[in-house]
């Protein structure tokens, strides 16, 4: 083995240089080339090391195991922890429940009460599943977990259903120290143990919570019709020095105005009709827009269920709460709670037929109360806005988002606009919409598409609902893209579109290319 040659190089270089002297030339070898010399790009090396660590019985041992939390780090395995054989740590931070919503309490002392408002998006949970209970736990010492059965002095949530407050007395067991989750807080969990899917999200939580109610005093009898805004409550009557400050962060809930005369007119003539029975359509939808005032629409729809609208038997209640100014997280989706839900099937049951109470072999009700379906629409187009100055044109993108929004959608904002389960939409209409708008100049690859759950997006002409208990609602966010100057507009199947820069008096802007000599 002779490498690159350096070796040799010296031997044979001064071999040749004496035959190329050698008047007869008879060993003329040649000069040899010089040797070659790499460079060495990169160097890798496998290295392999083995420990064998018990985890159970580590007293008479040095090392240490712990585990990485979400918010910190805990010693599992060591000399100074005892660990039976039954009790073997997991390698990996193990959760014991499905669904964990952990709150961390800053300057809260065991034996202290805390009320937390939880702030949920209502109607977002799967309410095809079976709900479980909602435990509430307090970290203690040693990184263990103690249930709060009766510290858990109100909860107005129900089991996050809905929005509301929960009242918790501290434990005196409740530690300060924890290395696993964080140092000077107290540490509450939330758990589900099979299905967290049938819990509404979760939006905010706010500490130091209290309910405001509503004294009269001679006030506007109207007034309790409208919600008091978010913000409205700023400051006690009383001023008190314990109390820094007051934050009201969402609106009024629960007013209900005193009954006018026409509406009592009405109501008295439902009565006589129905005659507190439910046996028609007309009947179910005006059983529970009288009881629930919250309510802003119902749709009974008979011989029909969760799977098709071919069902005898059944009875499917689509209800729509009226969610304008009461704190509607998604104003798109108007969602009743479950709680809610269940009140009004459990009305209903006072009034109809027996049979209705029952449930099929699969354990079905064959009285269904549930919320709409809703199918998105979303739109994909190019656009040229009519240049103006002081406007650029990420604002003006914002600007036509909305207004398609407000336009496919305008219950959401509008009062008085009702909420129509039929219909269709064309794509024509929406094109027309946005040619008309004072800043669009044109509009070009125009598309528009429907959005099902669960479904891949269709582009469509006309969208119309796939059901009787669907809504049709604008997407949230639309593909609008911006068309600059001297900028050629590809469009499937269409070809290229090459748009010429206009010009013109009435293109022109005094003080910039407007100009009289």
């Amino acid at each position: 083995f002779r490498g690159f040659g350096h070796k040799e190089y010296t031997r044979l270089y001064t071999k040749s240089i004496i035959s190329l002297t050698n008047a007869s030339g008879a060993d003329d070898l040649g000069i040899p080339n010089e040797p070659y010399t790499p460079t060495i790009k990169s160097i890798s090396l496998d290295y392999t090391s083995t420990v064998n660590f018990p985890i159970v019985n580590t007293q008479s041992s040095a090392e240490q195991f712990f585990q990485v939390g979400p918010f910190g780090q805990k010693l599992v395995a060591g000399p100074k922890v005892q660990v039976g054989a039954d009790q073997t740590p997991y390698l990996l931070p193990h959760f014991e429940h499905r669904g964990n919503l952990l709150v961390g309490l800053k300057d809260v002392k065991p034996g202290n009460s805390v009320s937390l408002l939880f702030r949920v998006s209502e109607g977002t949970g799967d309410g095809d599943l079976e709900k479980d209970d909602v435990v509430w736990w307090v970290l203690t010492k040693g990184e263990k977990w103690e249930a709060l059965r009766r510290n858990v002095l109100s909860d107005s949530t129900n089991q996050f259903l809905n929005s509301g407050i929960i009242s918790i007395a501290i434990p005196e067991t409740a530690t300060l120290e924890s290395t696993y989750l964080g140092k000077e807080k107290v540490w509450l969990r939330a758990t589900v143990a099979n299905n967290p899917e049938t819990e509404n999200k979760l939006v905010a939580v706010h500490a130091q919570a209290v309910t405001a109610e509503f004294s009269d005093e001679g006030n506007d009898p109207n007034r309790l019709g409208t919600p008091l805004e978010a913000g409205s409550i700023s400051k006690l009557k009383v001023k008190e020095a314990e109390i820094k400050k007051v934050n009201q962060h969402y609106a009024s809930f629960g007013g209900k105005k005193q009954e006018a005369d026409t509406s009592f007119y009405t109501r008295v003539s439902e009565r006589l009709r129905h005659k507190n029975r439910a046996i028609n359509i007309w009947d179910y939808e005006r059983l529970v827009l009288d009881e629930f005032p919250s309510v802003y629409k119902v749709k009974c729809l008979n011989h029909t269920n969760l799977k098709s609208e071919r069902a005898p038997g059944y009875v499917t209640m689509v209800i729509v709460s009226n969610l304008r100014n009461q704190n509607a997280v998604n104003p798109l989706k108007p969602l009743t709670s479950q709680s809610t839900l269940a009140k009004i099937r459990e009305h209903l049951l006072q009034f109809n037929t027996p049979f209705l109470g029952l449930q099929n072999a699969k354990g079905d009700d064959y009285l269904i109360v549930r919320n709409p379906d809703f199918e998105e629409i979303r739109v994909d187009f190019k656009v040229r806005f009519i240049q103006s100055e002081g406007l650029d044109t990420g604002y003006l993108l914002g600007v036509l988002e909305q207004a398609i929004i407000r336009y496919l959608a305008p219950w959401a904002y509008d009062e008085g606009v009702d909420i129509t389960f039929e219909g269709r939409i064309h794509k024509s209409m929406i094109l027309n919409f946005v040619e008309k708008l004072d800043y669009v100049d044109f509009v070009s690859c125009f598309k528009m598409f429907h959005h099902v759950d669960g479904e891949e997006p269709v582009e469509r002409d006309e969208i119309e609902p796939s059901r009787s208990s669907t809504i049709l609602v604008s997407h949230p966010q639309h593909n609008i893209e911006d068309i600059k100057d001297d900028e050629s507009c590809e469009c499937e199947g269409e070809g290229p579109i090459v748009i010429e820069k206009p010009d013109g008096i009435g293109t022109m802007v005094v003080r910039k290319d407007f100009e009289v000599r």
